[in-house]
């Protein structure tokens, strides 16, 4: 009867762990391509799940290796900065189709990954949030222009991604 107690025990604590690595969301990156030097990120999950968009959000900023040629260094994440970047994302947001694409002004807004469109667009407040805390935060005080943004939202069933690429 121990034996058999003392196994239900080790199972459930496996089953625990394991259903706790299943609940870890990590925030989408890439520094593979050597075209960035760093990242940052804001995970507003918590945001997310209260207003019922996704179970998981998060938005993360990469900073280029080199600097922009088309923008004098250093150049600092504005307002107006932040607002184009939102208002790309709310122009993707709206198209339905894998290769669908929105850009205004220095900034490319895709699906990568194999998403065609959103889940829940309501997604896009709650981003927002993580744009202008990003600003107010790091764009501003650091000089930060983001050379890619991954705006990530994710439930049981889906995970969806808005990448965001800065050109000059």
């Amino acid at each position: 009867m121990f034996a058999f107690a003392t196994v239900l025990a080790l199972l459930s604590l496996l089953l625990g762990v394991a259903w706790a690595q299943l609940s870890v969301f990590d925030c989408p990156y890439d520094l593979s391509s050597g075209q960035y030097d760093s990242y940052t990120y804001f995970e507003v999950s918590d945001r997310c799940s209260k207003a019922g968009v996704a179970d998981h959000c998060c938005v993360t900023f990469m900073r280029p290796t080199s600097p922009f040629s088309c923008l004098p260094a250093p150049t600092p994440f504005t307002p107006n900065a932040c607002d184009t970047l939102a208002a790309v994302v709310d122009e993707q947001m709206k198209k339905d189709g894998q290769h669908e694409t929105s850009e205004v002004t220095h900034f490319i807004a895709s699906f990568p990954n194999g998403v065609t469109a959103i889940h829940n667009r309501g997604v896009g407040a709650v981003w927002g949030v993580a744009l202008d805390e990003f600003r107010d935060k790091v764009g501003i005080k650091d000089s930060f222009i983001p050379s890619r943004v991954y705006l990530t939202a994710r439930n049981a069933a889906w995970e969806d991604t808005v990448m965001v690429d800065f050109h000059c």
